[in-house]
Formats: C-alpha cells, structure tokens, sequence
C-alpha cells in the first residue's frame, strides 16, 4: 500500500510505478499531481484500488493487459479531458469515480462491456446516449443472500450507484429503457441532463428506477453556472408569504436565510427561520446545511450560542436552472420528531442586488449582507440594496420573553441623506429608513397557505452607516414586547459584486 494523501505532491505520477508488482493500493488523493497516469500493458500487476481523487490530472491511458484485478478507480475533481483511453479492458473493474472532471464527448459502444457495480460520472460535459453507462452497470447490482440466512429479505433500496447528473446527454428515452432494469430500486440519477421521455412505459421506468427526487422535476432540464447576479431574495409565487434570501459571499460561500413558519402540529403555531453558510463547489449537486436555532430572546440573540437547541434543520439543495429559476430540494426535519419534509419547489427571483452587474451599480451597495451584533449572537439582519437604490431589510431574531421562539420581520424602504444626528450616533455616512412588516399565520411544508398569511405593521428600524463600515440599528415598535431600542451593528458577510473597471 503507497498512501500519500495531502502530502502536497506535484508533477506526474512516475512510469517506474507500473514495476511495483506488489502494490496493491495506490492513494494519492488530495495533491497536486498533474499531466497523464499510464498504466502499461504488464504494469501494476496487483494492484486494487487506485484513489487519485482531488489533483490535477489530463488524461488516464490505461494499455491492455495492465492492472489484471483493479477493482476501484477513483478519480473525481480532476482535469480529465476525456474517458481514460483503454478502460474497457480493466476486466476487474468494478467501482468507477471519475465525476467533477472537464470530460466531453459521447460514451463509446465499448464501454457497455464494463460490468460496474458503481458508475459515478456527474458534473461532466459528456454528451450523447446514456445507454452505453447503462449498459455498463452489472446486470446483478445486489450482494447475493446470506446462504447461512436464506428467509432474511434481501435490501433492494442500495442508494445511487449510477450517477450521471449535470452532464450534456441528450436523447429520447423510450420503451427500450425497460431493458435497462436490475435488481435494486432507486440506483439511478439522470438529473439535469437534456433527456425527454416518450411514453407511459419509460415513465413508469423512471418511477421505479430513478433516485428519489422526483424525476420529472429534473430530468430534460439543465444547470446554469452561478454568478453575482443570482444574489437576493427567491420565492414560489403560489407559496407568496415564505421565501429566501440567498448571496453568493465574497469567500466563495453560498449564505441562506430561508423565513418560513411552524409545521401544522406545532403548538403554538409560529415564525421560523432557517440558515446556513457553506462552499458550495458543485452547486445543485451538494445539500447546504440549514438549522433554526431556537431559545432565544428579542434584542439579546441566543444566551449560549455555543450550546442551543434546534426547532428544525436539514440539507437544501439549491439548482440555478438555465430558464433563470431556482430549484430548491429541501428535506427539513423538526424537534417535533415527525418524519423529516421532502419538497422540490422552482422558485423566481424577486430582488436582485445592486452592483451584482456592471450595468446595475448603485452608490449605497456596499451595505448589502448580513449584520450582527456579537454580543446578541444568533440574531441580525440582511440587508439587500437593490438597483433603484431602494433597499429591503431582514430581521432574524426571537419573540420577546422567555418562550424562545423564533421571530422573523421583513419590510422594504429607502436610503436616505447622512449628516449630523443625535444620540446613539452623532455622526453617519448613510441611513436607510423601513417599515417592517411581521407575517404570522403560514404552516411549514406542503400543508402552506399563503391565503392564511397575515402581514402585522410591526414599526419601524432605521439602520445608520458611519465611515467605517460600521452601523447602527434604532427600531420602535407597535406590537407588544418588541418596544424600543438601539444597538451597534458589524458586517457579517458581503455578497460578492462584480469586478468592474
């Protein structure tokens, strides 16, 4: 075994590998290895598994004969240009990885005489039929039953072990898929790839085959690339009263504030919200952790936001579609203990922020993202300005009192000129003044109606911005226990804007 992972190598990997007959298991992963991997024709006569994973590779020739009883290759977030020359040969071959490469072009006829257990070929350019991946997985995908066992139910519901999401395949999918059936449920994901559907009988295919986002939410349609642009607020227009916030960070991080509502059997019924911030490389292919944190306090945050409990979390999964809409998979469970809640809901954008674009620059969009207080962790603020330098508001926070609930308020309004002022800051660069609206009476997941939402006049927050970057929030409220008051303000996070001369 030759283990090297992260140990910061570069270059190629050497010829003089294929005369190590007694390896069996190469893994080089997380490097930066570069140029071709050849696998000679007698070379790497023992070897297993091979995990290239995360480098930089071009291209893998593999000549006939060599690696006689490999039976993994992976490797996933390469350079590889296309299929590695050869691979039909590997006879042993039973795991292939080779997703999050540069490869295009159609799969060869040969590479149906490959008798995969597990095909992993998503976030490539690959285009043409998906019959030849198909084709290549075994026809028994299954472990064989326990012969000292032989009444115990065998598993047929093993997960994704053929995955093409995200590439470029196109084509008709008809009544001759219905020979492409194995033996397990749910082993295949065709998503986003340009793929229409013929008839009842490849439906029905789709139904029983394909992983368990619904197929007809993904399949013959296509990803877009993400950019600044995509920054700012979405929503289901059938679902209007919940929606997110969503900016792109200057760090690479996709942030989220998802503002919804309790399940149908929470008691009391009440505001949620949910966030999370992650780097997402591969969006609509990799979940964004999201949690609502809960036992907290109105104008305080969280009294220990080492240390909280959870009203709901989950992973979103966040698709920017080539039409220019957002596809969000979202599987939400909640402290209630109830089964978690599965939806795939398109979402429009509602407001785009300022400066996102060269043609839509605004003077005041440096004050987009989110702010907080540290001393009141685990509450803030999201503040979008938009092109017409009008400016929508977010405040996440907590019902006063001790129920620990959470609280959320929305309202949209405009900058206004800075100057003198008076206490709690005399001196301010800008301030932006908004009415902010409360709005009670939505029910999370598929139970939400939005002819049941009620948005309350909750008061006002005037947010003020010194020269530094620093600000400060004023607020008076109508609604019982929110009152008045007034506190500093950091920037959290800054959407990334574009570069522009």
């Amino acid at each position: 075994m030759l283990a090297l992972l992260n140990n910061g190598l570069s270059g190629s990997i050497p010829d003089s590998l294929n005369e190590a007959s007694g390896l069996r298991v190469l893994q080089v992963a997380d490097n930066d290895l570069s140029g071709t991997w050849s696998l000679a024709s007698d070379g790497y006569a023992r070897l297993v598994m091979a995990d290239l994973s995360e480098n930089n590779l071009s291209s893998i020739e593999i000549q006939a004969g060599s690696a006689p009883r490999i039976a993994f290759l992976i490797a996933p977030d390469n350079q590889l240009q296309s299929l590695p020359s050869g691979i039909s040969s590997l006879t042993s071959l039973g795991n292939l990885d080779l997703a999050f490469n540069r490869m295009e072009g159609a799969l060869p006829d040969s590479f149906s005489d490959l008798e995969l257990r597990g095909l992993s070929l998503q976030g490539n350019e690959l285009t043409g039929s998906v019959l030849p991946a198909l084709r290549a997985m075994s026809e028994t995908l299954l472990d064989p039953p326990d012969p000292d066992n032989p009444d115990e139910p065998v598993e047929t519901d093993i997960g994704v072990v053929l995955d093409l999401r995200d590439n470029r395949f196109t084509g008709v999918l008809d009544e001759s898929i219905l020979e492409q059936s194995r033996d397990a449920e749910k082993w295949v994901n065709l998503c986003w790839n340009d793929l229409s559907i013929s008839d009842e009988e490849a439906m029905d295919w789709l139904e029983s085959e394909h992983a368990d986002r619904p197929y007809e939410v993904c399949v013959n349609r296509t990803l877009a690339d993400t950019d600044p642009g995509l920054s700012g607020s979405w929503y289901d227009p059938e679902r209007a009263g919940e929606g997110f916030s969503v900016m792109l960070l200057e760090d690479g991080q996709t942030m989220v504030h998802w503002f919804t509502y309790s399940p149908a059997d929470a008691t009391p019924q009440r505001q949620n919200w949910l966030t999370g911030s992650e780097l997402i490389e591969h969006p609509g292919l990799e979940p964004l952790v999201a949690h609502a944190p809960t036992d907290g306090q109105f104008g305080q945050g969280l009294d220990n936001p080492q240390n909280y409990p959870l009203d709901m979390a989950g992973d979103l999964n966040l698709a920017w579609l080539e039409n220019g809409k957002l596809m969000s998979e979202r599987r939400i469970g909640t402290a209630l203990g109830a089964p978690p809640v599965s939806q795939n809901i398109e979402m429009v954008q509602l407001s785009t922020l300022a400066g996102t674009t060269c043609d839509n620059q605004s003077p005041y969009q440096k004050y987009s993202g989110a702010w907080y207080n540290p001393s009141r962790s685990g509450e803030g603020f999201v503040v979008e300005v938009l092109p017409d330098e009008s400016v929508v508001v977010y405040w996440f926070t907590y019902e006063p009192g001790q129920t620990g609930y959470q609280s959320w308020m929305v309202g949209d309004g405009q900058f206004l000129p800075g100057g003198p002022g008076t206490d709690p800051i005399s001196v301010y660069e800008n301030r932006l003044e908004v009415d902010m609206l409360r709005p009670v009476g939505g029910t999370f997941g598929p139970d939400f109606d939005p002819d049941a939402i009620e948005a309350i006049d909750w008061g006002t927050v005037e947010i003020r911005f010194d020269a530094g970057g620093d600000g400060h929030v004023i607020w008076q409220s109508e609604m019982p226990g929110y009152g008045q008051g007034n506190y500093e303000l950091e920037r959290l996070a800054k959407p990334k804007l574009a570069d522009c001369d």
